[in-house]
């Protein structure tokens, strides 16, 4: 950006011709003593005295400047004094200070950074830089404006009306007021005073892509990519600026975090970092825990600082270190956690071991080191640790979440405040509409979805499959892929009300996807945060019902919806099936479901009852009593007065539980074939009572029933010689074929009664 200021200054185009003025770099004696006593004065006498003839050189400048810039008297004088204030300090004038040095002036000299130096000295003496240098440096410079410095270097009137029709058209398109009140008029001014010219037409692609590549601030850069959108639209650009948000940046890292960490291990895990396939935020949390590898080895073993030095008896080592690490262990900032010195949990083991896993694995897998172990055994969690691993679901307590469904539905907007006096008040004024956050705060409570995925809903997610029951379309994100899910008519309903009555809000970028999308949760172009659930949705609800943010199991957290939700559903009467539940949360991997999801006592219960343990050993025949018998008298004889109906014929033998061959009977003498006159007299009596009472069956009988007619004939031909409640065998009596029909045997209740 210098080299096009040169260019401007050699040109003659710049705003004041800086070629007539003396550049020298040093002060003489002379100045040095004029200066000293000019500063020596009062603000009085300072005023009244005229300037001597030798500070011309340097005050000619600055009185030129600050005359251009407009600035008032008093706060020229102020001005004028700080900088021959600094220029005695220096030894040196205004032309030979750096960037670093003007950087350092403006940010930390304690008599332009009190609250009322900063307007009436600081923006001047930037402003003055910036005309007379060329110094665009703003963003390293504590609280600067770029927006002062442009209504004074370029004027007030241009200025207003670049930024007046920009403002119109960035809040017609739906952009945030608030966005277009303040941040487009520093994001305006940065770019246009870093081309050195206030002009839009003169804007580049170019330009903008290289001052969109080179800036920080995230308020410059969305101005820059918004801007480019805007000329591209109007036919000034060719393209407009891809935003980069979603790219990994460079870590930055204080030095206290880098402590007591070998320098050779440190440069081989930063290394690792920048080159690492995995999502930022997670190759970042495991290279906290590689350096807490380097910590150890410069305390224990020094000699392994270098991972090309490791071996299997290493790693060995460091995963027997970890198991007996605590919390606090190797780490130079302490939180204020309440477990230090305790030891790690299961699962910060797990941690430990994986990020020292994926690190070896991946320098061997580059060839940055020679493979000489096994990374994944090397650096396996011990068995006796990963019994301890045990899956537990953190489900919501089911009366704090049936108040919290309660609470969605009937949100109001001053529930979202803790002091609601002040919204009365107008004092504070709500960011977003009631409407939003009630639709939010459905889609969280029925939904079951990340709170990443809830963010990024797009416009028109819905599709009605019944009245009761909607297709919610999911965006691709952790799972890798969009899915559709079934969801409860009122999550339809709630979102399509909120559509309804959304006002036109611009487009927003799409890290994951990478593209422009209408998201759902957006008002003025301003999205709903990632942690706003957590921050202010829950606690509002729980506020509104008066319970507390946490229950037997932790905080309330959004993740813990999709547990609960997730529970219930495996619960219910006609609980959806393990695949379905996995697809339904969008998991890839089916040991993540299992993770989400906890058996009920009453669902064991009734599963162990539906098995019917008890009864699937029992079967229940039909009992024929013959009354007359009993009422003669006649049971202590030999008549028969009990028959067991067996489809095809009568057993009368008393004892029909115990006998071997009650379903392969034999046609012994208690046999009575149903095509007899016998049975037909039987049948034709009146005087009979019918029960059914429970036959205990062996495991070889009860194979035979659920098995078929294989292991019927087999239990047959094993019967052949066992005899008969009248003596004979069934090879004696010339017939084994007559059997219990299985088919027709009745499986019923426990009941031993009709």
């Amino acid at each position: 950006m210098q080299t096009q200021f040169q260019q401007r200054v050699n040109q003659g185009r710049w705003l004041i011709d800086l070629s007539v003025y003396d550049q020298t770099p040093d002060i003489s004696e002379a100045q040095v003593e004029h200066i000293t006593t000019y500063l020596a004065l009062n603000t009085r006498d300072r005023q009244r005295i005229p300037l001597e003839n030798a500070l011309t050189p340097i005050l000619n400048p600055l009185m030129d400047a600050t005359q251009h810039l407009g600035i008032q008297y008093k706060a020229m004088t102020m001005t004028r004094f700080l900088l021959l204030q600094h220029t005695l300090q220096t030894k040196r004038t205004i032309w030979a200070w750096t960037d670093a040095e003007m950087i350092d002036y403006l940010s930390h000299d304690p008599d332009l950074n009190t609250p009322h130096r900063r307007m009436q000295s600081k923006q001047p003496i930037l402003s003055i830089f910036y005309l007379l240098r060329g110094f665009t440096g703003f963003e390293a410079i504590y609280r600067s404006r770029p927006s002062s410095v442009a209504r004074w270097v370029f004027g007030k009137e241009a200025y207003e009306n670049i930024y007046t029709e920009l403002r119109e058209v960035f809040l017609a398109r739906g952009y945030d007021e608030r966005w277009c009140n303040y941040g487009l008029s520093g994001g305006i001014s940065y770019i246009l005073l870093k081309q050195f010219r206030w002009s839009l037409d003169t804007l580049s692609f170019d330009f903008l892509q290289q001052l969109y590549e080179n800036t920080m601030s995230a308020n410059y850069k969305m101005t820059i990519a918004r801007l480019a959108d805007y000329l591209k639209g109007n036919g000034h650009l060719s393209a407009a600026i891809q935003p980069n948000w979603h790219r990994k940046q460079k870590q930055y890292f204080s030095e206290a975090v880098l402590a007591d960490v070998p320098s050779e291990w440190l440069r081989m895990c930063q290394r690792w970092l920048e080159k690492s396939p995995r999502k930022t935020a997670y190759a970042r949390r495991q290279f906290y825990t590689l350096l807490k590898i380097g910590r150890s080895l410069q305390a224990h073993h020094l000699d392994k600082a270098d991972p090309a030095s490791w071996t299997r008896d290493t790693a060995m080592s460091y995963t027997a270190m970890v198991c007996e690490m605590r919390v606090g262990d190797w780490t130079t900032q302490l939180n204020r956690r309440k477990d230090i010195g305790k030891p790690l949990s299961v699962s910060a083991i797990q941690d430990h071991l994986t990020a020292a896993s994926n690190f070896f694995s991946d320098c061997m897998e580059w060839g940055w080191i020679e493979r000489r172990f096994d990374s994944r055994l090397c650096f396996r969690m011990p068995h006796h640790l990963h019994q301890l691993d045990q899956v537990q679901p953190r489900v919501i307590d089911e009366d704090i979440w049936a108040k919290l469904l309660y609470a969605g539905l009937n949100l109001e907007l001053e529930d979202l405040y803790a002091h609601p006096e002040h919204l009365a008040s107008g004092k504070i004024q709500p960011h977003y509409p009631i409407e939003m956050i009630r639709t939010l705060a459905i889609v969280w409570l029925f939904a079951a979805l990340r709170r990443s995925e809830i963010r990024r809903l797009r416009l028109s997610c819905i599709h009605w499959q019944d009245e009761r029951v909607c297709l919610l379309e999911i965006p691709p994100g952790k799972s890798g892929r969009g899915r559709t899910i079934a969801v409860d008519g009122i999550v339809g309903k709630s979102i399509e009300h909120w559509q309804q009555i959304r006002p036109l809000s611009a487009k927003n970028y799409d890290t994951v996807t990478a593209t422009d999308e209408d998201f759902l949760f957006s008002y003025n172009h301003r999205t709903i945060g990632l942690k706003y659930i957590n921050r202010t949705l829950i606690p509002a609800l729980c506020r509104k019902m008066n319970i507390p943010q946490s229950d037997t199991l932790g905080n309330i957290t959004s993740h813990r919806a999709r547990s609960t939700i997730a529970t219930q559903l495996a619960n219910a009467e006609d609980a959806m099936s393990f695949l379905q539940l996995k697809e339904w949360l969008g998991h890839q991997d089916a040991n993540a479901t299992q993770r989400y999801i906890a058996l009920t006592p009453a669902k064991l219960a009734q599963a162990y009852t539906d098995a019917g343990y008890f009864e699937r050993n029992l079967r229940q025949i039909q009992v024929l009593i013959d009354r007359d018998a009993i009422e003669a008298q006649e049971v202590a004889s030999d008549k028969p007065w009990k028959y067991y109906d067996l489809i095809h014929g009568y057993c009368t033998y008393d004892f029909f539980q115990t006998c071997p061959h009650l379903l392969a009977c034999a046609r012994c003498s208690h046999y009575i074939p149903k095509v007899s006159s016998e049975a037909q007299l039987l049948e034709a009596k009146e005087n009979l009572l019918r029960l059914r009472e429970n036959i205990p069956l062996t495991d070889e009988m009860e194979t035979a029933v659920q098995s078929g007619l294989e292991a019927v004939q087999a239990l047959i031909e094993r019967l052949q010689d066992v005899p008969t409640p009248s003596g004979q065998t069934p090879r004696q009596l010339g017939t084994y074929t007559g059997f219990v029909s299985l088919d027709s045997i009745e499986v019923e209740s426990r009941s031993s009664t009709t």
